[in-house]
């Protein structure tokens, strides 16, 4: 059996060609044997790279000249702690590894940079689950490292610009000028990277959130009233979307901190600026994003952020969602609407899968009718609105994490009649009848696409109408053949349509016994009931010869 001992001897040879050489190619092949003696002892336990002889090496390759040697040691220290947490934990604060990690952030190499900011990510993640042991304590407490914070403030004072020159982008620029634009550029990238790490951590904890406060969110919130740099807005709108929506506790800093941030997102939503087509269309997309993801956080989020006020006394929702059926109404007149739309579509399905969200949707009648109407549209935005309207008949809870449209979902939380009731009002916005049709031909109009993502978008908005039972009767009586093709086991070939299909069933068969095991459903029922005691992949003899005979 190997010992840590026997195992550290054969890194150490390794490990003193990388501080004796300068030779790129052979730094390289020295990288590779690491990597290799990584691999050959993956099963060792504790893992090798905790063992006390092995530190000096770690924080050496983290500092080494050659970006080689850097990603190597970064990517050792992202595997392990994805799985030898505990030890990893323990490893990372006792050895003060983190603030030594942390000026990886400033590396002019993206990928380097990158991995820096996965292990920060991964750690905040770890912090943020619910165990049943104190390994998530443990994590909180890493990252209230004060050598880390320290390192973090050093670097971000190192590369804050708080004004910058502004260059007509018509005239020409000299030589120093444009250097001086690049070195503001690259100082951007660096800040804006220190700023998603100083919310990854702040929202790890009460006291981290504290600890980050100053400098890091106060800076983060000031700066964006006074950004002229589009692509740097967005990014630091992006990561403020991460902080509103962690907590109420740091969304409540978000007034505090900046007076004038509010009226910011007013001003960019200003319904008059996007008729004349004078806001930029990125900036408006951002802010819809920002406002929706905060909302996320939960039903009190919602009320907080829907009663947010700017500073001249302007209330944020008004603003919101004029904007947003502006954008649904116009998108074939306007532009701007036009670049707004898919996004807008998304924020009400996210909005609306909270129930606070949901009753101030459902209060502007106009708004959900031109919402659903975008159904009829062209593919791609009747796309977007089916996996809206999923989303939001599927995950209503209190929170939620917003999965991506390719994943097959489950609800966190039953479904109440009045919530399931308040839904149907949404799909019946149309008119109800004849006009909520509409949508069953268009659903049905799209499984038969060849286009698999086309198809996706309508088996995601099936399976939300399965959740409630006045969704699935819909179904079963007027979307004419879809019962026919969940029970085919001929028609589609592919993993993840066959489990799109099963967990329709799936869903239909656990949560509608009562409306199904009926005499008016009982032929469908019992179908039902054979396909889930089946399986998903279960197939008949004569379905594998009709594939088998497609193929050829």
């Amino acid at each position: 059996m190997t010992t840590i001992a026997t195992a550290v001897n054969e890194f150490i040879p390794l490990f003193n060609i990388l501080g004796q050489t300068s030779e790129e190619e052979k730094i390289e092949d020295t990288c590779r044997e690491i990597s290799a003696l990584f691999e050959k002892y993956i099963h060792v336990k504790p893992p090798l790279i905790v063992a006390d002889e092995m530190v000096p090496f770690i924080k050496g390759g983290l500092q080494h000249p050659y970006h080689q040697v850097r990603q190597l040691t970064m990517r050792q220290i992202h595997n392990n702690i994805g799985k030898h947490t505990d030890q990893l934990v323990g490893w990372l604060n006792n050895n003060d590894i983190l603030s030594v990690l942390a000026p990886m952030l400033s590396s002019s190499r993206l990928r380097i940079a990158n991995t820096a900011l996965e292990i920060f990510s991964l750690l905040s993640k770890l912090s943020l689950r619910t165990t049943e042991n104190n390994n998530n304590n443990n994590i909180k407490q890493l990252l209230l490292n004060k050598s880390l914070y320290s390192t973090l403030t050093e670097i971000l004072n190192e590369n804050r610009v708080d004004t910058k020159m502004q260059v007509d982008s018509d005239s020409n620029e000299s030589e120093e000028t444009s250097t001086n634009r690049l070195e503001t550029f690259r100082k951007d990238e660096v800040v804006l990277r220190v700023l998603d790490v100083a919310v990854m951590l702040a929202v790890s904890s009460r006291e981290a959130l504290e600890i980050y406060k100053t400098p890091f969110l106060e800076y983060l919130l000031n700066r964006v009233p006074l950004e002229t740099d589009t692509l740097v807005k967005i990014n630091l709108l992006e990561i403020i979307a991460k902080l509103g929506g962690s907590s109420l506790d740091a969304l409540s800093l978000v007034s505090t901190l900046s007076p004038t941030f509010i009226g910011d997102l007013v001003a960019t939503l200003d319904i008059e600026g996007i008729k004349q087509e004078t806001t930029d269309s990125h900036s408006i997309n951002s802010v819809i994003v920002l406002v929706s993801r905060w909302c996320l956080g939960g039903n009190a989020h919602v009320n907080v952020v829907m009663q947010s006020v700017s500073n001249t006394g302007v209330g944020l929702e008004s603003v919101y969602f004029i904007a947003l059926e502006y954008f649904v109404a116009m998108f074939r007149e306007n532009d701007v609407a036009k670049r707004c739309l898919e996004t807008s579509i998304g924020a009400i399905g996210d909005i609306g899968s909270l129930e606070n969200g949901l009753d101030r949707i459902i209060a502007r009648r106009s708004l959900i009718k031109e919402y659903m109407e975008t159904i009829s549209a062209a593919d791609p935005i009747a796309m977007c609105t089916m996996h809206s309207f999923a989303t939001m008949l599927i995950h209503h809870g209190d929170k939620h994490n917003n999965n991506n449209n390719n994943n097959i979902s489950t609800p966190v939380i039953p479904i109440s009649t009045e919530v399931s009731d308040k839904l149907k009002q949404v799909y019946d916005s149309l008119g109800g009848g004849e006009a909520s049709a509409l949508v069953l031909r268009r659903l049905m109009k799209c499984l038969s696409s060849p286009i698999e993502d086309i198809k996706t978008a309508a088996l995601h908005l099936a399976q939300g109408l399965c959740f409630h039972g006045w969704g699935a009767v819909a179904l079963l009586t007027t979307a004419s053949g879809f019962m026919e093709y969940l029970v085919s086991r001929s028609n589609e070939n592919t993993k993840i349509m066959r489990e799109w299909k099963f967990t329709i069933v799936q869903t239909l068969v656990t949560r509608q016994q009562s409306v199904l095991d009926t005499p008016t459903f009982q032929n469908q029922w019992t179908q039902l009931q054979t396909y889930y005691r089946r399986g998903v992949h279960y197939m008949p003899a004569d379905a594998n010869v009709e594939i088998a005979t497609h193929h050829l």
